[in-house]
């Protein structure tokens, strides 16, 4: 399996990292640094929609004593890209659960992605899996600014997290999930 280096020219802001004119083939990226373990001693910044083959850090995760708060290093991702898809990968590396203050501070400040917002609004308000006391109508219009600047959000209150991403071509990509927890 061949892995060439993505040049570093094509990162914009701090996250999303916005990957451009990547070329057909199978890539591993890495993306430094990011928080591996935060401070509940839980797997943290990660984009988990992507296929991670792997952690590097200088702390062994087996050996984390309690009182590190948290423990910084680099996901390597694993990336096919194929003749048909979008000459472009966004990676969010941030945890579900950031608020959408922070993101935004994060993204960067211009706008990368074009796509029918209003049509975007339309269908995120009339999706039966979003709770509708979710977003408030000052966080909709949050969630479509982040999306132009970024292509990617996800967003999480308790145990509902929710995805979206844009697509080159202006459409767009929808996914809820409920974390469910074992009582004892």
């Amino acid at each position: 399996m061949n892995h060439p280096t993505i040049t570093e020219k094509y990162l914009k802001g701090r996250t999303p990292v916005l990957v451009r004119n990547v070329k057909p083939g199978k890539y591993l990226l890495g993306i430094v640094p990011i928080r591996i373990v935060d401070r509940e001693h839980r797997v943290a910044d990660i984009d988990r929609t992507m296929i991670i083959r792997g952690f590097v850090s200088h702390t062994p995760l087996q050996e984390l004593p309690r009182w590190r708060k948290e423990v910084m290093g680099a996901a390597v991702y694993s990336i096919t890209k194929e003749e048909t898809s979008p000459q472009r990968i966004v990676i969010l590396a941030v945890h579900p659960t950031t608020s959408l203050a922070k993101l935004d501070s994060l993204y960067p400040a211009e706008s990368f992605f074009r796509f029918d917002e209003t049509a975007y609004l339309g269908e995120l308000k009339s999706r039966q899996d979003v709770p509708k006391d979710f977003f408030s109508g000052y966080e909709q219009l949050q969630v479509v600014t982040l999306l132009r600047r970024g292509g990617k959000i996800v967003y999480g209150k308790g145990d509902f997290v929710f995805l979206s991403e844009i697509a080159g071509d202006g459409t767009w990509t929808m996914k809820t999930t409920i974390h469910t927890r074992e009582r004892r």
